[in-house]
């Protein structure tokens, strides 16, 4: 079948937003832009193309001590475990999926960050074996580009697809003993410091110094950012 999407937007002729009639959506269909002028005069403009719809499964994550579980739809079967990740078998990580929903999970004991692609039962890939020392939080951009916290080392390193070439960047100014990662919507990188006691904020390419260090919290372990730009910090101990 066929979808007319009219006048898309000058800016970004290219880009297609469309929602299925119903869960029926075939495996794959041609999307027309149609433009006022009915000449496809915008530069750049795709005027018919064909796209091919994937089904994304919401898998549920869950973190223990020892491993990572895995559950599918309806998440009340047995779930994946994970517990040896590309290094050798010991603590468990933490773990962020990509918009592929492949799996980045720090390894502790491999000092570096295991891959797994869906659905989870193959060898893992390893991003910088040997690398990172004492690896904690790892969180994944938008674009591909895996962050991950080197608790010892006062840092977090960046590494870009395809992950071979070594680290695309070294976050380490205001950096101290880091733990727990987030990014917000604008792709600014934020950062729990447990010895620093402070939540430090970086803005692409993430080389220089933060440009916002939120202080006074207690031993921060967790961080998140909503929508809206509003920053969570989840304390050990204090305030």
């Amino acid at each position: 079948p066929s979808y007319t999407i009219a006048n898309p937007a000058t800016a970004t002729p290219n880009t297609f937003s469309l929602t299925p009639a119903s869960s029926a959506t075939p495996a794959s269909f041609t999307v027309t832009a149609a433009y006022g002028d009915s000449t496809c005069s915008q530069t750049g403009a795709v005027c018919t193309t064909n796209f091919t719809a994937t089904t994304h499964v919401q898998y549920l994550m869950v973190e223990n001590d020892t491993n990572i579980r895995i559950y599918a739809p309806p998440y009340t079967g047995t779930p994946i475990t994970l517990s040896g990740y590309a290094g050798t078998a010991g603590l468990a990580g933490v773990g962020a999926f990509d918009t592929a929903g492949n799996l980045f999970v720090s390894d502790n004991a491999g000092h570096d960050v295991s891959e797994y692609a869906p659905p989870y039962t193959g060898s893992p890939t390893s991003i910088g074996a040997g690398a990172v020392s004492d690896p904690i939080g790892v969180v994944v951009a938008a674009n591909g580009t895996v962050f991950v916290a080197s608790f010892t080392s006062n840092a977090v390193y960046a590494y870009s697809p395809p992950y071979s070439g070594g680290t695309h960047a070294t976050i380490s100014n205001g950096v101290n003993g880091p733990d727990m990662l987030a990014l917000d919507a604008n792709g600014n990188l934020f950062v729990s410091n447990f010895r620093g006691a402070n939540v430090t904020e970086y803005a692409p390419p993430y080389t220089g110094a933060p440009i916002a260090t939120l202080g006074g919290v207690s031993n921060p372990l967790q961080v998140a950012v909503d929508a809206a730009g509003d920053v969570f910090v989840l304390p050990v101990s204090g305030s």
